[in-house]
């Protein structure tokens, strides 16, 4: 029985990670005043270019930093999108989406003339867990995730840039009468936000899995965008959000054993949001300035 609440324990934990680190990088760019539906599409690219560089390098450690830049680079175009050419940003999000699916369906087809997954590839290196007759490996990105959660929050409460973050996000002209620019401000949070999703997208091709599949993500940057409504724009609720969120992936995969259709249960996350929101009649407040130049 011990076995069985471990396994389930650490299944979610494996669950909510990759929506962690999603939820995490939406949370940097909308708390800058920034909509951000675009997570998808990081992640996907985050979750490629993890996989291209290890198989190219043979190191997973390269693996992630280059996912880690691919998504980077890919938060720059969408801010460049955003700020400078002030494109609407709901479209440009799902645009950022579409185009991340076509150019890893692309570039999967023409390095490795596969039409969906890549070759296998190094993981990621795991930290052992082991109580009595249980073993089991984690990720090592799934305690950094968490580490994560307490430096957005430090950077967001307790630094001068979090503060510019904020205002950037809740009164862009108060920001401005300090003599700081809001554009520059948001820039840096996207840029953050695509770090973030790398590491998500990383944890899903050579932490979890150990290649690449067009479908990886599996609408992970939506469920992220939920947690993170569901949590409030806050990061210790969001992270909360995420782990439940994560449990109740565990708790499907257990219900396909008794022949519940996938369906079903991939349904469940947001179902979850909506009556975790009606339920405990959570006060959603987004940033004021949310979506506004």
């Amino acid at each position: 029985m011990t076995a069985v609440i471990l396994g389930l324990i650490l299944g979610a934990l494996a669950g909510a990670t990759p929506l962690i680190f999603a939820a995490l990088g939406g949370l940097c760019s909308e708390r800058a005043g920034v909509i951000n539906l675009a997570l998808e599409g990081f992640m996907l690219v985050g979750a490629f270019g993890a996989v291209l560089v290890t198989y190219v390098t043979g190191s997973p450690l390269a693996g992630l930093i280059g996912a880690v830049i691919a998504a980077a680079v890919f938060a720059l175009v969408y801010a460049f999108l955003c700020l400078d050419l002030r494109a609407d940003q709901i479209v440009a999000g799902i645009v950022m989406n579409l185009l991340a699916a076509g150019i890893c369906a692309f570039l999967v087809k023409r390095i490795w003339n596969i039409s969906q997954n890549s070759p296998p590839v190094e993981k990621l290196f795991s930290i052992p867990i082991a109580f009595g007759d249980f073993r089991r490996e984690i990720s090592i990105l799934v305690p950094v995730a968490f580490v994560a959660v307490i430096v957005v929050w430090f950077i967001l409460r307790r630094t001068v840039f979090g503060l510019n973050l904020r205002a950037a996000g809740e009164d862009p002209s108060a920001l401005v009468a300090t003599g700081v620019s809001p554009r520059r401000v948001r820039y840096f949070a996207l840029l953050c936000s695509g770090i973030l999703c790398g590491l998500g997208g990383a944890f899903l091709s050579i932490g979890y899995l150990n290649q690449f599949m067009t479908t990886i993500t599996h609408g992970r940057g939506f469920i992220a965008i939920a947690a993170l409504i569901m949590g409030n724009w806050r990061p210790v609720r969001t992270a909360a959000a995420c782990l439940l969120i994560g449990a109740a992936y565990e708790a499907g995969y257990a219900l396909t054993g008794f022949g519940v259709p996938e369906e079903v249960w991939r349904m469940l996350p947001y179902v979850l949001t909506i009556v975790v929101l009606c339920v405990f009649n959570i006060a959603v407040r987004p940033p004021r300035a949310l979506g506004r130049f």
